[in-house]
């Protein structure tokens, strides 16, 4: 995963990336039998930075990402779904964080409690309750819901959506919403304006200017 994300970000090419698991689920987490209850703490310690180093590979990703979530999404699989930009999920998916319960603690709730705030992530935090598809909808943690059959082409209709929109305008938009979550107000206003300012600037809002006046002046 982490190799893609880095090769998404150096090629020019991409320009959305959309993450969906093998199989009927997403992702279910760690492999516990091979992770939990281990003494290598060196070990332990390397698969997290690891799994912390994909959240955040995510999120710096000066380009889109679409989460496709089917079946489960569980620990660390649902935090790499609601790291994504947009999701989209099948109606058999399920997302929820059994962590507590197999002795261990979530590794990141930031944006879990950004979507469902926080007594719902609490709840699910300590009691491992599940969110399934329709749930997530009501919440807003996913765009749509989808049959299971239609789950790709409907993230990839909404990937080529994304691909069609100003490679810029999207990368400042990402920024935008980053800088909301964690930045002071008077760092989010002024960077926001450095960005409005590199739009002024660049091609693709004088082509839409360009679009827009044609528009206006079109006899029919």
């Amino acid at each position: 995963l982490l190799a893609g994300l880095e090769e998404a970000a150096r090629d020019d090419r991409i320009r959305v990336v959309v993450l969906r698991g093998e199989g009927r689920s997403f992702c279910a987490g760690a492999d516990v039998d091979e992770v939990m209850g281990r003494p290598d703490l060196d070990a332990a310690y390397a698969f997290l930075s690891r799994l912390a180093g994909a959240l955040r590979a995510i999120s710096l990703l000066p380009k889109p990402v679409v989460a496709a979530v089917q079946g489960h999404a569980a620990g660390g699989g649902a935090e790499l779904a609601l790291e994504a930009d947009l999701r989209i999920a099948a109606d058999d998916a399920q997302l929820w964080f059994p962590d507590v319960g197999i002795g261990s603690t979530p590794a990141s709730l930031s944006r879990l409690y950004q979507c469902v705030g926080r007594a719902k992530a609490t709840e699910m935090a300590m009691l491992g309750t599940r969110l399934g598809a329709g749930d997530m909808l009501r919440a807003g943690v996913v765009a749509e819901v989808v049959p299971v059959a239609e789950l790709e082409e409907a993230a990839l209709r909404l990937g080529r959506r994304l691909a069609g929109l100003g490679r810029s305008s999207l990368r400042f938009a990402k920024e935008a919403v980053r800088l909301a979550e964690e930045a002071s107000r008077e760092v989010d206003l002024a960077a926001n304006i450095g960005a409005m300012l590199a739009c002024w600037q660049g091609a693709e809002q004088r082509e839409a200017a360009a679009r827009f006046q044609a528009r206006d002046h079109d006899p029919a």
